[in-house]
């Protein structure tokens, strides 16, 4: 076997090419009876396959959003003094965390289902127009 020598191996119905890359001592060596230590490069027409995204858990989504809320404590924090000079006790951070919902939660407040009621629950009612059922316009 020479360095450089590419072995066709059948296993299984298919054909493996395994090319000799390094030989050692010599270019060449003599594998008849011999015990032979093998290392193998990965394929030259391998391609990685693209990591799997893990489905985010619950307990990773929960830690996710304690740590987005503790940064948006942190930052109002930050920006608190109390006059005493002691630094804001963990019930006056949790009132922050509490008063920021409550302001995210009037934020996104953009469906209001009063204002879309339907009246007669038919659409289109308060338009002046009477419903009209069926396929020619006859009503029922």
């Amino acid at each position: 076997m020479h360095k450089g020598d590419t072995i066709c191996i059948t296993h299984a119905g298919r054909q493996y090419l395994v090319n000799v890359t390094d030989t050692k001592p010599d270019d060449q060596i003599c594998v008849n009876e011999t015990d032979l230590n093998t290392e193998f490069d990965p394929p030259l027409d391998y391609v990685e396959p693209k990591p799997v995204p893990l489905k985010p858990t619950k307990s990773t989504i929960e830690r996710a959003a304690k740590a987005e809320d503790d940064k948006k404590v942190e930052e109002m924090v930050a920006k608190l003094t109390r006059l005493d000079g002691k630094p804001i006790s963990d019930k006056q951070k949790q009132d922050l965390l509490k008063k920021i919902k409550e302001k995210e939660a009037e934020a996104n407040l953009d469906f209001d289902p009063r204002k879309f009621k339907l009246k007669h629950g038919i659409r289109g009612a308060d338009e002046g127009t009477k419903p009209v059922f069926g396929a020619k316009g006859t009503r029922l």
